[in-house]
């Protein structure tokens, strides 16, 4: 533009250009400048105009090849996207790739129950959590309905089958809560191998179909294996019978190690539970005393829990207590990983500060039982670790169904002997819930939110918990309430003198290692 404005008035006088009134030649080139100016200007205006037009078109023609190859509700590859890529698969000179045919289980009394929305938004978290578990050279489709597929590139034979079980196990444990329940489905998986050149689409997807199937005829909820055979092209006969399982089998079979981390690729956490004494009572101070001392200042309630997302609340700690004791050692590894994050958050305290405080522990009464040496476990770490931990209650979790009265016992003695302390913790006052207060030496009593939410003078709620304190007061025992989450039964329970009482009535729920330093230096 400068050029035009500069060049353009001497260009003028060279070739002749129009005379100025009342002079005979060209007296000034600024009325020429300003024209050229005005040309140039007009001319840049065009050339943004046409780029950002074709900026548009671009954009919108993007926009429209994503929707052409992707799904509007989950945001995954199509079915047509899914062709396109398997067909660029089975074209390599050496492919090394896997197919896994993934189909929802009881699913549709999701939406006929809870509606659409429900299924709307199981389908979207579940193809969420596939996604990150998936790698990034991997394509995650839903082909339609709740039917997906996820075409895994480079990948060999274990890598694969470990991957499909990874997705198995995230699908069953996925759950979200609609009108007060937990809502959560299945899925059984087929998968088969692209690992060598001339396999046809026709082939893989009848391979992969029988491998679905044939997870469903396993009793739902597993990943079958299909080989393609070497006369595929002539044989087209495959069966069920001739699939492989690939997973363990149903949960309950499995260990539970590594069973703190979400299967979906979340943070696992610990939750500081905000906790006050209402008075540090008698019944308090003798149970200290049992254990060598005296009770401590403060207390914090630590729960594990699972961070949630746009598609899912995350688990709570009643979820994953009940996932845990559905492993072969009915939760240990979870109770070793929580004394472990515990250990790691108070590492760094100043001794005499951490001395004052108390630490709820949940455990369940199942990993007592399955892993006799537990108890020898945990005492042996606390006392080895940098900072060990002086004040400690482990509640136990669903004691009531636990029958082996003898391993609680033991269990309860030695821990005792590290003056560590044991709670029994109730969620009903039935026979069949406090029945394990009468071969238990316990040390407190935690009753939940099912008791003293709604609590009222002349309830039988209100009876229970007098009648609980009353047992208290005779055998030296504390009793906490917890899970406490409205101002009435703080006031109830005030009222009745409960010893403890945890719960966000009391404070903001926070990280373990966020709680812990509010706590200890609060003015």
């Amino acid at each position: 533009m400068i050029f035009i404005a500069g060049v353009a008035p001497r260009a003028i006088l060279l070739t002749g250009g129009p005379e100025l009134p009342g002079s005979g030649e060209l007296s000034s080139p600024l009325p020429v400048f300003i024209l050229s100016m005005l040309v140039s200007a007009f001319l840049l205006w065009e050339l943004v105009r046409t780029l950002r037009g074709k900026a548009t078109i671009e954009a919108v023609q993007l926009e429209k090849q994503h929707e052409a190859l992707h799904d509007p509700l989950t945001g995954a590859a199509n079915r047509r996207n899914f062709e396109l890529s398997l067909r660029e698969a089975i074209e390599l000179t050496d492919p090394r790739h896997a197919l896994l045919m993934i189909d929802l289980d009881n699913f549709k009394p999701v939406n006929d129950i809870y509606g659409h929305a429900a299924g709307d938004q199981i389908l979207c978290g579940i193809t969420a959590g596939i996604k990150r578990l998936s790698r990034p050279s991997d394509l995650v489709c839903r082909l339609g309905g709740d039917e997906f597929a996820v075409l895994l590139s480079d990948v060999d034979l274990a890598a694969a089958e470990g991957i499909a079980c990874e997705l198995l196990d995230f699908v069953r444990g996925y759950r979200i809560i609609k009108k007060g329940h937990a809502v959560q489905v299945g899925t059984s998986i087929g998968m088969v191998l692209i690992d060598r050149p001339g396999l046809d689409q026709t082939s893989i997807l009848e391979a992969s179909d029988v491998a679905l199937y044939a997870a469903k005829e396993a009793g739902r909820g597993a990943v079958m294996m299909m080989e393609i055979p070497a006369d595929f092209k002539t044989n087209r006969h495959y069966s069920t019978s001739s699939a492989r399982r690939v997973d363990l089998g149903a949960p309950e079979t499995a260990d539970s190690a590594n069973s703190h981390r979400p299967t979906d690729g979340r943070e696992q956490i610990l939750k500081g539970i905000p906790t006050v004494a209402h008075a540090e009572t008698t019944d308090e101070r003798r149970s200290g005393a049992r254990r060598g001392g005296t009770g401590p200042d403060l207390w914090i309630t630590v729960e594990p829990a699972t961070v949630g997302n746009d598609f899912s609340p995350g688990m709570s700690m009643k979820e994953l207590v009940a996932d845990a004791e559905a492993r072969a050692d009915g939760g240990a590894d979870l109770v070793r990983w929580i004394i472990a994050m515990v250990l790691a958050a108070t590492s760094d305290l100043p001794t005499e500060k951490l001395a004052k405080v108390g630490f709820s522990i949940p455990i369940p009464a199942k990993s007592v039982v399955a892993v006799p040496a537990l108890a020898n476990e945990l005492i042996a770490v606390i006392a080895l670790s940098k900072n060990p931990i002086r004040h400690l209650t482990l509640v136990m979790q669903n004691t009531e169904k636990v029958h082996d009265i003898a391993a609680i016992e033991a269990f309860i003695s030695r821990v005792h002997l590290s003056k560590i302390n044991v709670a029994f913790q109730i969620r009903s006052t039935s026979f069949e819930q406090i029945a394990p207060l009468t071969y238990g030496s316990f040390d407190e009593i935690h009753i939940t939110r099912e008791i003293h939410r709604s609590i009222k003078p002349g309830t039988s709620a209100h009876a229970a918990i007098k009648t609980l304190k009353t047992m208290a007061a005779n055998s030296g025992v504390v009793l906490v309430a917890s899970e406490v989450d409205n101002i009435a039964s703080l006031q109830h329970l005030g009222e009745l003198g409960i010893h403890r009482i945890a719960g966000p009535i009391i404070g903001p729920v926070e990280r373990l290692d966020t709680a812990l330093i509010k706590l200890l230096y609060k003015e």
